[in-house]
Order: structure tokens, then sequence, then C-alpha cells
């Protein structure tokens, strides 16, 4: 297994909103991006979660019920 430092990785990516896998697990990916004052619309993933980790900022996230 190797250990990944997510703000370093963080770094590495060149551009806003492009996502970067880091990882796959379980036919699961793992991605990374790098975001700024981005608005999405309610959605969902019927067949996975989804986590976010903020390394630097705010998130105000809203939730459906």
């Amino acid at each position: 297994m190797e250990v990944i430092n997510l703000k370093e990785k963080g770094l590495t990516i060149p551009n806003l909103y492009q996502y970067e896998t880091i990882a796959k697990m379980n036919d699961h990916n793992f991605t990374l991006v790098r975001v700024s004052n981005r608005i999405l619309d309610f959605h969902t993933h019927p067949d996975s979660d989804e986590v976010f980790m903020i390394i630097k900022g705010e998130m105000k996230l809203e939730l459906k019920g």
C-alpha cells in the first residue's frame, strides 16, 4: 500500500477543476480535485459514497430532506 500526502498531491494538479484519480479500490475511484467558488447542482451517486476533505478554505454543503 502506498501512502499519499493529499496536500502535496493536490499541489501537483496544474489546473482548477481537473480531476485526478489517485487510487482505486473495489471498483471505486478516489479522485482529487482543486476547486474555487464552485456550485454544483444536487446529484446522487447510487452505487458509491462521496467524501469531501477540505485542505484549505471552506465548503458549504446543503442536503435534501
